[in-house]
């Protein structure tokens, strides 16, 4: 029984984190638009990268910090704990839900370093 309340855990964060990635990801993406219309130049390029940087850590920040208090519905079930759980912290899964939808982060990247390889 415990275990099957600790996969529930797992799956509810890896959802929570999944959908406030998503969200996350669009309100950066509109903010960039609207701050930077069409950058140019390696200098403006540059500093439309770090803005979006900057927004996606503290973005991150925050929504790690919602998703630890949104109250896990079979918390103390069969002796679980929600609180220990480790991927609580779910950097990969917010990670892939931010680059998900921010699809032109990659495409300036390239044009910033001038990589060629860059998927």
């Amino acid at each position: 029984m415990f275990r099957a309340v600790k996969l529930s855990g797992i799956a509810f964060v890896g959802i929570l984190y999944f959908v406030f990635g998503i969200v996350l990801s669009l309100v950066i993406r509109k903010l960039d638009q609207e701050i930077f219309d069409s950058p140019t130049g390696p200098l403006a390029l540059a500093c439309n990268l770090l803005f979006v940087v900057v927004c996606i850590q503290v973005g991150t920040y925050y929504v790690r910090r919602l998703v630890k208090s949104v109250p896990f519905p079979l918390d103390g079930w069969a002796g679980y704990k929600h609180a220990r759980l480790v991927e609580i912290n779910g950097g990969v899964i917010i990670s892939y839900s931010i680059f998900l939808v921010l699809t032109d982060f990659t495409a300036k990247l390239r044009d910033v370093f001038q990589i060629e390889y860059l998927a």
